[in-house]
Protein backbone atom coordinates (compact mmCIF):
# COMPACT_ATOMS: atom_id res chain seq x y z
CA UNK A 1 0.00 0.00 0.00
CA UNK A 2 2.94 2.17 1.09
CA UNK A 3 4.69 1.91 -2.66
CA UNK A 4 1.32 2.31 -4.74
CA UNK A 5 1.10 5.62 -2.59
CA UNK A 6 4.37 6.46 -3.38
CA UNK A 7 3.75 5.90 -6.89
CA UNK A 8 0.87 8.30 -6.92
CA UNK A 9 2.81 10.82 -5.16
CA UNK A 10 5.58 11.09 -7.86
CA UNK A 11 3.51 11.01 -10.72
CA UNK A 12 0.74 13.72 -9.63
CA UNK A 13 4.48 15.74 -8.15
CA UNK A 14 5.63 14.84 -11.83
CA UNK A 15 2.16 16.84 -13.49
CA UNK A 16 2.03 19.39 -11.10
CA UNK A 17 2.55 22.90 -11.35
CA UNK A 18 4.25 25.75 -8.84
CA UNK A 19 0.59 27.10 -8.38
CA UNK A 20 -0.58 27.94 -5.01
CA UNK A 21 -3.44 25.34 -5.33
CA UNK A 22 -1.23 22.49 -6.41
CA UNK A 23 1.29 22.79 -3.54
CA UNK A 24 -1.12 23.07 -1.71
CA UNK A 25 -2.26 19.91 -3.01
CA UNK A 26 1.38 18.87 -2.73
CA UNK A 27 1.21 19.41 0.97
CA UNK A 28 -1.94 17.79 1.82
CA UNK A 29 -0.70 14.47 -0.03
CA UNK A 30 2.60 14.14 1.69
CA UNK A 31 1.16 14.86 4.89
CA UNK A 32 -0.71 12.07 4.67
CA UNK A 33 2.15 9.73 4.03
CA UNK A 34 4.07 7.57 6.53
CA UNK A 35 6.20 9.15 8.98
CA UNK A 36 9.10 8.06 6.69
CA UNK A 37 8.23 10.69 4.51
CA UNK A 38 9.12 13.13 6.71
CA UNK A 39 12.04 14.65 7.14
CA UNK A 40 14.63 13.42 9.43
CA UNK A 41 17.83 14.21 11.42
CA UNK A 42 19.74 16.71 9.46
CA UNK A 43 18.18 16.19 5.78
CA UNK A 44 15.76 17.18 3.55
CA UNK A 45 14.98 15.61 0.08
CA UNK A 46 12.82 15.68 -2.44
CA UNK A 47 9.36 14.60 -1.22
CA UNK A 48 9.62 15.22 2.42
CA UNK A 49 8.25 17.98 4.55
CA UNK A 50 9.47 19.57 7.52
CA UNK A 51 6.16 21.16 9.63
CA UNK A 52 5.99 24.16 11.79
CA UNK A 53 6.35 21.32 14.73
CA UNK A 54 9.45 19.35 13.63
CA UNK A 55 13.38 20.53 13.09
CA UNK A 56 16.52 19.65 11.19
CA UNK A 57 19.66 18.99 13.50
CA UNK A 58 22.86 19.09 12.23
CA UNK A 59 24.81 15.67 12.86
CA UNK A 60 26.82 17.36 15.90
CA UNK A 61 23.77 18.72 17.51
CA UNK A 62 25.45 22.36 17.61
CA UNK A 63 22.55 24.18 15.05
CA UNK A 64 18.97 23.48 14.52
CA UNK A 65 16.54 24.39 11.96
CA UNK A 66 12.89 25.24 11.76
CA UNK A 67 9.77 27.51 12.51
CA UNK A 68 9.94 29.86 15.09
CA UNK A 69 7.84 33.14 15.92
CA UNK A 70 9.79 36.22 16.84
CA UNK A 71 6.67 38.13 18.58
CA UNK A 72 4.85 39.59 15.77
CA UNK A 73 1.10 38.12 15.83
CA UNK A 74 0.50 36.00 12.73
CA UNK A 75 4.20 35.67 11.54
CA UNK A 76 6.62 32.68 10.97
CA UNK A 77 9.53 32.57 9.73
CA UNK A 78 11.92 29.62 9.16
CA UNK A 79 15.42 30.27 11.06
CA UNK A 80 18.56 28.63 12.18
CA UNK A 81 19.58 28.63 15.55
CA UNK A 82 21.71 27.32 18.25
CA UNK A 83 21.11 23.79 19.60
CA UNK A 84 23.11 23.55 23.00
CA UNK A 85 22.48 26.76 24.30
CA UNK A 86 19.49 27.67 26.53
CA UNK A 87 18.72 30.79 24.94
CA UNK A 88 17.60 30.56 21.47
CA UNK A 89 19.51 32.85 19.43
CA UNK A 90 18.59 32.95 15.60
CA UNK A 91 21.53 32.95 13.45
CA UNK A 92 19.90 33.14 9.89
CA UNK A 93 16.41 33.37 9.02
CA UNK A 94 14.68 31.83 4.92
CA UNK A 95 12.32 34.18 4.91
CA UNK A 96 12.80 37.33 6.66
CA UNK A 97 11.18 39.57 3.56
CA UNK A 98 7.57 37.21 3.41
CA UNK A 99 6.51 35.53 6.96
CA UNK A 100 3.89 32.86 6.75
CA UNK A 101 0.97 34.19 8.09
CA UNK A 102 -1.77 31.65 8.73
CA UNK A 103 0.44 29.01 10.27
CA UNK A 104 -0.44 27.64 13.83
CA UNK A 105 0.57 25.69 16.69
CA UNK A 106 -0.40 22.70 14.85
CA UNK A 107 1.45 20.94 11.49
CA UNK A 108 -0.30 23.76 9.18
CA UNK A 109 2.73 25.25 7.55
CA UNK A 110 5.96 22.99 6.01
CA UNK A 111 8.93 23.24 4.62
CA UNK A 112 9.50 21.01 1.41
CA UNK A 113 11.18 20.56 -1.99
CA UNK A 114 9.59 21.48 -5.16
CA UNK A 115 9.49 19.71 -8.02
CA UNK A 116 12.53 22.28 -9.63
CA UNK A 117 14.14 21.32 -6.91
CA UNK A 118 14.03 24.39 -4.75
CA UNK A 119 13.33 24.77 -0.97
CA UNK A 120 9.51 26.40 -0.57
CA UNK A 121 7.81 27.39 2.56
CA UNK A 122 4.03 26.24 2.14
CA UNK A 123 1.55 27.44 4.72
CA UNK A 124 -2.28 26.67 5.61
CA UNK A 125 -3.72 28.40 2.27
CA UNK A 126 -1.40 27.04 0.12
CA UNK A 127 0.53 30.18 -0.30
CA UNK A 128 4.33 29.50 -0.79
CA UNK A 129 7.73 31.46 -0.60
CA UNK A 130 10.10 30.44 -2.45
CA UNK A 131 14.01 30.08 -0.39
CA UNK A 132 16.55 29.26 -2.85
CA UNK A 133 15.74 29.50 -6.81
CA UNK A 134 17.88 27.58 -9.01
CA UNK A 135 16.87 28.19 -12.56
CA UNK A 136 16.91 24.14 -13.71
CA UNK A 137 15.16 21.52 -12.42
CA UNK A 138 16.91 18.66 -10.58
CA UNK A 139 16.12 16.29 -8.26
CA UNK A 140 17.88 17.85 -4.79
CA UNK A 141 18.63 17.49 -0.89
CA UNK A 142 19.70 20.25 1.99
CA UNK A 143 21.81 19.39 4.48
CA UNK A 144 22.10 21.42 7.79
CA UNK A 145 25.99 21.55 8.75
CA UNK A 146 27.27 21.62 11.77
CA UNK A 147 28.83 25.38 10.57
CA UNK A 148 24.78 26.77 10.53
CA UNK A 149 25.26 26.42 6.83
CA UNK A 150 22.32 24.91 4.92
CA UNK A 151 23.33 23.33 1.82
CA UNK A 152 21.35 22.30 -1.10
CA UNK A 153 22.50 19.60 -3.34
CA UNK A 154 22.46 17.89 -6.89
CA UNK A 155 21.15 14.24 -5.21
CA UNK A 156 23.27 12.44 -8.25
CA UNK A 157 26.49 14.15 -8.52
CA UNK A 158 26.49 16.33 -5.02
CA UNK A 159 27.03 19.36 -7.26
CA UNK A 160 26.36 22.38 -4.47
CA UNK A 161 23.79 24.73 -6.13
CA UNK A 162 22.23 26.68 -3.33
CA UNK A 163 24.02 27.83 0.76
CA UNK A 164 22.57 30.01 2.84
CA UNK A 165 26.19 31.41 3.53
CA UNK A 166 25.26 33.40 0.45
CA UNK A 167 22.27 35.29 2.16
CA UNK A 168 23.07 36.46 5.56
CA UNK A 169 20.96 37.94 7.91
CA UNK A 170 22.64 39.80 10.59
CA UNK A 171 24.95 37.35 12.25
CA UNK A 172 28.99 36.62 11.01
CA UNK A 173 30.13 33.43 11.73
CA UNK A 174 33.20 31.40 11.15
CA UNK A 175 32.99 30.19 7.49
CA UNK A 176 30.58 33.00 6.78
CA UNK A 177 32.26 35.78 3.70
CA UNK A 178 31.82 39.73 3.93
CA UNK A 179 32.47 40.97 0.43
CA UNK A 180 31.56 40.67 -2.85
CA UNK A 181 32.08 38.34 -6.20
CA UNK A 182 32.64 40.14 -9.19
CA UNK A 183 31.37 37.29 -11.51
CA UNK A 184 28.30 35.95 -10.05
CA UNK A 185 26.78 39.64 -8.83
CA UNK A 186 26.64 37.96 -5.62
CA UNK A 187 27.19 40.48 -2.47
CA UNK A 188 28.21 39.34 1.08
CA UNK A 189 26.64 41.52 3.99
CA UNK A 190 25.27 41.29 6.95
CA UNK A 191 21.19 43.12 7.81
CA UNK A 192 20.51 44.42 10.68
CA UNK A 193 16.46 42.87 11.80
CA UNK A 194 13.99 45.56 11.86
CA UNK A 195 13.00 45.30 15.57
CA UNK A 196 13.82 42.76 18.06
CA UNK A 197 10.64 41.13 17.10
CA UNK A 198 10.89 41.47 13.90
CA UNK A 199 13.37 39.74 11.52
CA UNK A 200 12.94 41.69 7.99
CA UNK A 201 15.27 43.90 7.21
CA UNK A 202 16.43 47.04 8.84
CA UNK A 203 18.21 50.24 7.84
CA UNK A 204 21.54 48.72 8.71
CA UNK A 205 24.27 46.98 6.79
CA UNK A 206 27.90 45.78 6.90
CA UNK A 207 29.33 45.41 3.89
CA UNK A 208 32.96 45.78 2.03
CA UNK A 209 33.96 48.37 0.39
CA UNK A 210 32.41 48.28 -3.14
CA UNK A 211 35.14 51.27 -4.37
CA UNK A 212 37.77 48.62 -3.82
CA UNK A 213 39.50 49.33 -0.08
CA UNK A 214 39.89 46.72 2.13
CA UNK A 215 37.36 48.08 4.86
CA UNK A 216 34.24 47.07 6.53
CA UNK A 217 31.37 50.07 6.28
CA UNK A 218 28.24 50.27 8.35
CA UNK A 219 26.10 52.21 5.98
CA UNK A 220 22.61 53.59 7.44
CA UNK A 221 19.87 53.30 4.53
CA UNK A 222 22.96 54.42 1.61
CA UNK A 223 24.93 56.70 4.03
CA UNK A 224 28.33 55.67 5.25
CA UNK A 225 27.44 55.36 9.07
CA UNK A 226 30.98 53.85 10.48
CA UNK A 227 33.98 52.59 9.02
CA UNK A 228 36.73 49.84 10.34
CA UNK A 229 39.70 51.72 8.28
CA UNK A 230 41.61 49.31 5.93
CA UNK A 231 42.81 45.86 6.41
CA UNK A 232 47.07 46.24 7.48
CA UNK A 233 47.26 42.47 6.82
CA UNK A 234 46.93 42.09 11.17
CA UNK A 235 44.23 44.40 12.32
CA UNK A 236 41.86 47.13 10.98
CA UNK A 237 43.23 50.54 11.22
CA UNK A 238 40.42 52.30 13.77
CA UNK A 239 39.57 49.08 15.69
CA UNK A 240 43.59 47.23 16.34
CA UNK A 241 41.45 45.24 19.04
CA UNK A 242 39.52 43.06 16.80
CA UNK A 243 42.49 41.13 15.27
CA UNK A 244 43.82 38.22 15.02
CA UNK A 245 44.65 35.96 17.87
CA UNK A 246 44.46 32.95 20.46
CA UNK A 247 40.44 33.04 19.56
CA UNK A 248 40.15 33.81 15.88
CA UNK A 249 42.06 33.84 13.00
CA UNK A 250 40.49 36.40 10.58
CA UNK A 251 41.37 36.31 6.80
CA UNK A 252 41.72 38.64 3.29
CA UNK A 253 40.81 36.79 0.31
CA UNK A 254 41.42 39.08 -3.72
CA UNK A 255 41.56 38.10 -7.00
CA UNK A 256 40.30 39.37 -10.11
CA UNK A 257 36.43 38.68 -9.36
CA UNK A 258 36.16 38.10 -5.49
CA UNK A 259 36.99 39.93 -2.56
CA UNK A 260 35.98 38.67 1.00
CA UNK A 261 36.70 38.69 4.45
CA UNK A 262 36.19 35.73 6.41
CA UNK A 263 37.60 33.98 9.88
CA UNK A 264 38.09 30.81 11.75
CA UNK A 265 38.38 29.97 15.62
CA UNK A 266 41.12 27.51 16.43
CA UNK A 267 40.22 24.02 16.57
CA UNK A 268 41.13 23.89 20.64
CA UNK A 269 38.99 26.97 21.46
CA UNK A 270 36.24 26.29 23.41
CA UNK A 271 34.50 29.99 23.61
CA UNK A 272 30.98 30.25 21.26
CA UNK A 273 31.29 33.41 19.71
CA UNK A 274 29.23 35.32 17.00
CA UNK A 275 29.40 38.94 15.28
CA UNK A 276 25.90 40.53 14.81
CA UNK A 277 24.38 44.02 13.98
CA UNK A 278 22.64 44.99 16.39
CA UNK A 279 19.17 46.66 15.12
CA UNK A 280 20.66 49.88 16.93
CA UNK A 281 23.25 49.99 14.18
CA UNK A 282 26.10 48.44 16.31
CA UNK A 283 28.27 45.66 14.97
CA UNK A 284 29.11 43.60 18.42
CA UNK A 285 30.75 40.20 19.63
CA UNK A 286 29.05 38.25 22.10
CA UNK A 287 30.35 35.06 23.24
CA UNK A 288 28.40 32.55 25.50
CA UNK A 289 29.29 32.17 29.06
CA UNK A 290 28.32 28.80 30.51
CA UNK A 291 28.40 29.43 34.16
CA UNK A 292 25.93 32.12 33.66
CA UNK A 293 23.25 30.71 30.81
CA UNK A 294 23.90 34.08 28.99
CA UNK A 295 25.69 36.02 25.86
CA UNK A 296 28.06 38.60 27.08
CA UNK A 297 28.90 41.53 25.23
CA UNK A 298 32.99 42.08 25.23
CA UNK A 299 33.34 44.70 21.65
CA UNK A 300 31.35 47.03 19.75
CA UNK A 301 31.22 49.79 17.67
CA UNK A 302 30.78 52.62 17.31
CA UNK A 303 30.43 53.13 20.73
CA UNK A 304 29.97 57.14 20.79
CA UNK A 305 30.22 60.32 18.09
CA UNK A 306 33.54 60.66 17.57
CA UNK A 307 33.41 56.61 16.19
CA UNK A 308 30.51 57.65 13.28
CA UNK A 309 31.81 58.10 10.31
CA UNK A 310 32.75 61.86 9.35
CA UNK A 311 31.56 63.44 12.54
CA UNK A 312 33.11 66.42 12.22
CA UNK A 313 33.65 66.53 8.62
CA UNK A 314 36.95 67.98 7.23
CA UNK A 315 39.77 68.93 8.34
CA UNK A 316 38.47 69.01 11.75
CA UNK A 317 39.41 66.47 14.23
CA UNK A 318 37.08 65.00 17.19
CA UNK A 319 37.78 64.42 20.92
CA UNK A 320 35.18 62.91 22.97
CA UNK A 321 37.28 64.03 26.35
CA UNK A 322 36.21 67.52 25.70
CA UNK A 323 33.42 69.60 24.66
CA UNK A 324 32.59 70.65 22.31
CA UNK A 325 33.99 67.66 20.47
CA UNK A 326 34.79 69.01 17.20
CA UNK A 327 37.46 71.65 16.52
CA UNK A 328 39.30 72.70 13.16
CA UNK A 329 42.80 71.96 12.84
CA UNK A 330 45.84 73.47 13.18
CA UNK A 331 46.18 76.60 10.14
CA UNK A 332 42.35 75.51 9.45
CA UNK A 333 39.26 77.90 10.59
CA UNK A 334 35.44 76.49 10.15
CA UNK A 335 33.78 77.22 6.82
CA UNK A 336 31.17 78.56 8.51
CA UNK A 337 31.47 80.23 11.74
CA UNK A 338 26.83 80.36 12.01
CA UNK A 339 27.11 77.03 11.87
CA UNK A 340 29.58 76.16 14.20
CA UNK A 341 28.27 78.44 16.86
CA UNK A 342 25.27 76.01 17.23
CA UNK A 343 27.14 73.45 17.09
CA UNK A 344 26.44 72.56 13.43
CA UNK A 345 29.68 70.99 11.97
CA UNK A 346 28.70 69.69 9.06
CA UNK A 347 30.34 72.56 6.74
CA UNK A 348 33.92 71.68 7.87
CA UNK A 349 36.93 73.88 7.97
CA UNK A 350 38.66 75.22 5.68
CA UNK A 351 42.40 76.60 5.45
CA UNK A 352 43.27 79.80 6.61
CA UNK A 353 45.98 80.38 4.02
CA UNK A 354 45.80 78.18 0.94
CA UNK A 355 49.07 75.98 -0.26
CA UNK A 356 51.78 77.18 -2.16
CA UNK A 357 52.83 73.34 -3.59
CA UNK A 358 56.33 72.28 -3.82
CA UNK A 359 58.81 73.06 -1.56
CA UNK A 360 57.13 75.99 0.04
CA UNK A 361 54.65 74.39 2.17
CA UNK A 362 56.14 72.25 5.00
CA UNK A 363 54.46 69.50 7.52
CA UNK A 364 52.90 70.30 11.35
CA UNK A 365 53.11 67.15 13.73
CA UNK A 366 50.28 65.50 14.97
CA UNK A 367 50.77 62.93 17.30
CA UNK A 368 48.54 60.41 19.02
CA UNK A 369 45.59 60.90 16.53
CA UNK A 370 43.73 58.34 14.75
CA UNK A 371 44.53 58.40 11.24
CA UNK A 372 42.13 60.14 8.61
CA UNK A 373 40.42 58.02 6.40
CA UNK A 374 40.64 56.99 2.94
CA UNK A 375 44.34 56.47 2.88
CA UNK A 376 46.37 55.76 -0.14
CA UNK A 377 49.09 53.65 0.47
CA UNK A 378 52.55 54.50 -1.72
CA UNK A 379 55.47 52.17 -1.66
CA UNK A 380 58.75 53.80 -0.60
CA UNK A 381 61.81 52.82 1.30
CA UNK A 382 61.41 55.73 3.82
CA UNK A 383 59.87 58.26 5.99
CA UNK A 384 62.01 60.84 3.49
CA UNK A 385 60.68 59.55 1.04
CA UNK A 386 56.98 59.08 1.84
CA UNK A 387 57.60 62.77 2.69
CA UNK A 388 58.43 64.13 -0.82
CA UNK A 389 55.67 61.98 -2.66
CA UNK A 390 53.45 64.12 -0.45
CA UNK A 391 55.26 67.51 -1.07
CA UNK A 392 55.37 66.91 -4.88
CA UNK A 393 52.02 66.50 -5.26
CA UNK A 394 49.58 69.59 -4.47
CA UNK A 395 46.74 67.42 -3.59
CA UNK A 396 48.04 65.81 -1.03
CA UNK A 397 46.80 66.83 2.50
CA UNK A 398 48.95 65.12 4.84
CA UNK A 399 50.62 61.74 4.88
CA UNK A 400 51.68 59.44 7.92
CA UNK A 401 54.95 56.91 7.96
CA UNK A 402 55.87 53.60 10.12
CA UNK A 403 56.37 50.90 8.19
CA UNK A 404 54.66 51.85 5.35
CA UNK A 405 53.58 55.10 3.75
CA UNK A 406 50.12 56.18 3.62
CA UNK A 407 48.91 59.64 2.10
CA UNK A 408 45.67 61.73 1.71
CA UNK A 409 44.68 63.64 -1.01
CA UNK A 410 42.42 66.87 -1.11
CA UNK A 411 40.94 66.27 2.68
CA UNK A 412 41.35 64.58 5.92
CA UNK A 413 38.30 63.21 7.95
CA UNK A 414 37.74 61.71 10.60
CA UNK A 415 40.68 62.42 12.83
CA UNK A 416 40.29 61.94 16.04
CA UNK A 417 41.98 62.92 20.02
CA UNK A 418 42.13 62.35 23.19
CA UNK A 419 41.08 58.26 24.26
CA UNK A 420 42.93 57.09 21.33
CA UNK A 421 46.06 54.97 20.45
CA UNK A 422 46.54 56.52 17.21
CA UNK A 423 49.75 57.40 15.25
CA UNK A 424 51.51 60.51 13.69
CA UNK A 425 50.15 62.15 11.16
CA UNK A 426 52.25 64.85 9.35
CA UNK A 427 49.57 67.64 8.24
CA UNK A 428 50.37 69.66 5.11
CA UNK A 429 50.64 73.91 5.46
CA UNK A 430 51.57 76.94 3.79
CA UNK A 431 55.06 77.69 4.70
CA UNK A 432 54.02 80.80 6.36
CA UNK A 433 51.29 78.79 8.81
CA UNK A 434 54.10 76.57 9.61
CA UNK A 435 56.46 79.01 10.65
CA UNK A 436 53.60 80.37 12.54
CA UNK A 437 52.42 77.11 14.45
CA UNK A 438 56.37 76.15 15.29
CA UNK A 439 56.74 79.55 17.05
CA UNK A 440 53.54 79.00 19.11
CA UNK A 441 55.02 75.37 19.99
CA UNK A 442 58.10 77.05 20.95
CA UNK A 443 56.67 79.72 22.90
CA UNK A 444 54.77 77.32 24.51
CA UNK A 445 57.50 75.12 25.49
CA UNK A 446 59.89 77.74 27.01
CA UNK A 447 56.70 78.97 28.48
CA UNK A 448 56.34 75.41 30.01
CA UNK A 449 60.51 75.02 30.46
CA UNK A 450 60.31 78.43 32.83
CA UNK A 451 57.28 76.90 34.49
CA UNK A 452 59.13 73.59 35.13
CA UNK A 453 61.84 75.39 36.21
CA UNK A 454 59.44 77.52 38.95
CA UNK A 455 58.24 74.33 39.69
CA UNK A 456 61.76 72.68 40.46
CA UNK A 457 62.36 75.33 42.78
CA UNK A 458 59.09 74.99 44.58
CA UNK A 459 59.83 71.59 44.41
CA UNK A 460 63.37 71.80 46.27
CA UNK A 461 62.03 74.71 48.58
CA UNK A 462 58.79 73.93 49.80
CA UNK A 463 59.46 70.70 51.29
CA UNK A 464 62.56 72.04 52.60
CA UNK A 465 60.86 75.02 54.42
CA UNK A 466 58.09 72.61 55.70
CA UNK A 467 60.55 70.33 57.78
CA UNK A 468 62.45 73.15 58.83
CA UNK A 469 58.56 74.64 60.52
CA UNK A 470 57.56 71.00 61.65
CA UNK A 471 61.12 70.49 63.58
CA UNK A 472 60.85 73.73 65.48
CA UNK A 473 57.18 73.80 66.34
CA UNK A 474 57.93 70.58 67.39
CA UNK A 475 61.15 71.91 69.40
CA UNK A 476 58.63 74.68 70.37
CA UNK A 477 56.28 71.97 72.38
CA UNK A 478 59.14 70.05 73.50
CA UNK A 479 60.86 72.90 75.49
CA UNK A 480 57.15 74.80 76.72
CA UNK A 481 56.15 71.58 77.83
CA UNK A 482 59.24 71.15 79.99
CA UNK A 483 58.96 74.61 81.51
CA UNK A 484 55.81 73.52 82.02
CA UNK A 485 56.81 70.91 84.39
CA UNK A 486 59.30 72.89 85.78
CA UNK A 487 57.42 75.67 86.78
CA UNK A 488 54.45 72.95 88.38
CA UNK A 489 57.79 71.58 90.35
CA UNK A 490 59.26 74.36 91.19
CA UNK A 491 56.22 75.09 93.60
CA UNK A 492 57.56 75.41 96.70
CA UNK A 493 56.92 73.09 99.84
CA UNK A 494 56.89 75.99 102.10
CA UNK A 495 59.03 75.63 105.44
CA UNK A 496 55.71 75.79 107.74
CA UNK A 497 58.13 77.47 110.44
CA UNK A 498 59.02 79.97 108.77
CA UNK A 499 56.22 80.62 106.72
CA UNK A 500 55.62 84.41 105.13
CA UNK A 501 52.10 84.70 103.39
CA UNK A 502 53.79 87.64 101.32
CA UNK A 503 56.03 84.72 99.82
CA UNK A 504 57.00 84.73 96.06
CA UNK A 505 58.37 82.22 93.91
CA UNK A 506 61.25 83.01 91.41
CA UNK A 507 59.60 84.84 89.11
CA UNK A 508 58.43 87.56 91.37
CA UNK A 509 54.83 86.25 91.77
CA UNK A 510 53.00 85.85 95.20
CA UNK A 511 51.64 82.62 95.97
CA UNK A 512 48.18 81.92 96.22
CA UNK A 513 48.18 81.82 100.44
CA UNK A 514 44.80 79.61 100.08
CA UNK A 515 46.40 76.56 99.85
CA UNK A 516 49.89 76.70 101.04
CA UNK A 517 51.81 73.31 100.76
CA UNK A 518 54.48 72.23 103.06
CA UNK A 519 57.00 69.53 103.60
CA UNK A 520 56.31 67.11 105.65
CA UNK A 521 59.63 67.64 107.46
CA UNK A 522 58.54 70.94 108.55
CA UNK A 523 55.08 69.62 109.80
CA UNK A 524 56.81 67.26 111.94
CA UNK A 525 59.11 69.44 112.90
CA UNK A 526 56.75 72.32 114.08
CA UNK A 527 54.43 69.83 116.03
CA UNK A 528 57.25 67.69 117.84
CA UNK A 529 57.02 64.34 115.79
CA UNK A 530 52.93 64.91 116.46
CA UNK A 531 52.73 64.84 120.07
CA UNK A 532 49.66 63.86 121.56
CA UNK A 533 50.44 67.16 123.88
CA UNK A 534 50.23 69.19 120.87
CA UNK A 535 46.78 67.64 119.98
CA UNK A 536 43.78 70.10 119.74
CA UNK A 537 41.57 67.60 119.11
CA UNK A 538 39.93 65.18 116.37
CA UNK A 539 37.97 66.33 112.97
CA UNK A 540 36.08 64.81 110.16
CA UNK A 541 39.06 64.94 108.01
CA UNK A 542 41.71 63.62 111.03
CA UNK A 543 43.55 65.04 114.38
CA UNK A 544 44.34 68.64 114.59
CA UNK A 545 47.76 69.90 115.93
CA UNK A 546 48.79 73.18 117.33
CA UNK A 547 52.35 74.16 115.80
CA UNK A 548 55.77 76.52 116.82
CA UNK A 549 55.93 79.21 114.14
CA UNK A 550 58.84 81.30 114.37
CA UNK A 551 57.77 84.77 112.70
Amino acid sequence: MHRCIERLYFQVFAMLSLTTSALFVLLSITASLPTSSAATADVITQGQILNNTQTLVSSGGDFELGFFAPGLPNSFYVGIWYKKISIRTVVWVANRDRPAVTCTSNSSCALTINSYGNLVIVDANGASVNISSIAAGRRTSAKLLDSSNLELRDSATGELLWESFDYLTDTFLPGMKIGFDLTTGKVWNLTAWKSPQDPSPGEYHDVLDPNGSTEFLLLRRSEKYWTSGPWTGDVFLYVPEIKTNGVYNFSFFTNKTQSYFFYTTLNNTPILSRFVLDVSGKLQTYSWVENVQKWVLFWEQPRQQCDLYNYCSAYSDCDQTQFPYCNCLMGFRPSSESDWAVRNWTSGCVRNKALECGNKDGFILMSNVSLPINPKTLVVQSADQCRSACLNNCSCSGYSYSDRCWVWFNGLYNVRKGDVVGGDLYLRLAASDVKIYQDAINNNSSSSDSGNKSKLALAVVLPIGLSILFISTIAGCFIWRRKRKQEGNSVPSLDLLQFDLSAKNSTGEVWDADLPLFSLASVSAATHNFISANKLGQGGFGPVYKVKVIL
